[in-house]
């Protein structure tokens, strides 16, 4: 029937055309057409992919923004955003995600950092917030060892400290007053004990300096007692369980790094007795300095149990008789540990 309808001549022109047709699409160099064709395919069939992949940022933003924040689910996703980008080094999609993700990581790095300037920052909050930086910090800043947390934390402490102080700064103010009156006194040649006896406030006896110095040493021993016994728990969780090989050609010739305590101890101590030195001489009764003193020397004593005892400093300050002093500190603080001994024995 075909024959009838056709004529002879047109059969061989269609098969020449199938004949191009087909090898123009099953040739290696494939038409644009046909490859926008089989790539629109190939997004239909993996869609659902596709979607769950752009969702993968505003994932880990809600588990960021959470409240509580989930922390470990904000780091598995940002671990498989990873793998991702691993797989698919040169797709543009898995690198726009890679870099919202680590946008969304590095506001949580902060967050975290703010949870170790928090005021009343608890041991096992402090160890949990650490351990979550050690896991975050290689994926973020690459170049940072896992041996800066422990400084990291003791910056972040104190930093709180500092601020803490800065509270006093009302006090402080009126302490520098009274420096300045008996500075000015001794300046023009006067005797500041007929000052005390002629004067009847409270500015020539140093009362305000007084006040300023019981408030910074409370403060200080509370929050230095607190900095140093946290950063030896954290301390002690990054001890390696891998010994240190010298025949490593590999290994750093600077590593372990040393501990950053030791020094920072020394730090703290140093802050208070700089602030000792300038308004101690301040106070003008012995009975009150007697009184500080004590109250330095208790302070020593907390920081003592952690091995950061500077009693025998005081004598930098310029404290007449210290060692007596100590000594009968000391003395009294053993009569108080045996009453509480033989106290608990009893119970």
């Amino acid at each position: 029937m075909l024959s009838t309808r056709l004529p002879a001549i047109a059969v061989p022109r269609l098969d020449r055309a199938v004949d191009d047709f087909c090898n123009s699409v099953t040739s290696s160099s494939e038409s644009d057409l046909i490859l926008r064709r089989k790539q629109a395919l190939r997004f239909l069939h993996n869609a659902d992919r596709l979607v769950n992949v752009m969702e993968l940022p505003s994932l880990l933003t809600s588990a960021v923004q959470a409240s509580p924040v989930n922390y470990s689910a904000a780091l598995d996703l940002h671990a498989h955003v990873r793998r991702l980008a691993s797989l698919h080094p040169h797709s543009p999609l898995v690198s726009s995600i890679l870099n919202e993700s680590d946008m969304a990581l590095g506001h949580m790095a902060v967050d975290l950092v703010t949870v170790l300037k928090a005021p009343g920052l608890k041991l096992a909050v402090g160890l949990r917030t650490v351990a979550l930086l050690r896991r975050l910090v290689p994926t973020i800043l690459a170049h940072i060892a896992d041996d800066a947390l422990p400084t990291l934390f003791l910056v972040c402490r104190l930093t709180t400290l500092f601020k803490t102080l800065t509270a006093l700064e009302p006090l402080r103010e009126l302490a520098d007053e009274e420096r300045l009156r008996q500075s000015r006194h001794f300046s023009q040649g006067g005797d500041l004990s007929r000052v005390i006896q002629r004067e009847s406030d409270a500015w020539s006896r140093g009362q305000q300096t007084e006040r300023y110095l019981r408030r910074y040493i409370e403060i200080f021993r509370e929050h230095g007692f607190a900095i140093v016994s946290m950063s030896k728990s954290i301390e002690a969780s990054f001890a390696s369980d891998i010994p240190f090989n010298n025949d490593d050609p590999h290994q750093d010739p600077l590593a372990p790094s040393p501990s950053p305590l030791a020094a920072f101890a020394l730090h703290l101590v140093l802050l208070l007795l700089e602030t000792l030195n300038i308004y101690l001489p301040i106070v003008r009764d012995r009975t009150s300095r007697d009184s500080i003193l004590t109250q330095v020397l208790y302070c020593a004593g907390s920081l003592g149990r952690l091995g950061a005892d500077f009693s025998m400093l005081l004598a930098s300050i310029g404290v007449d008789d210290w060692d007596q002093l100590v000594k009968r500190h000391r003395l009294l603080a053993g009569r108080l540990e045996s009453v509480i001994g033989e106290h608990r024995s009893h119970d």
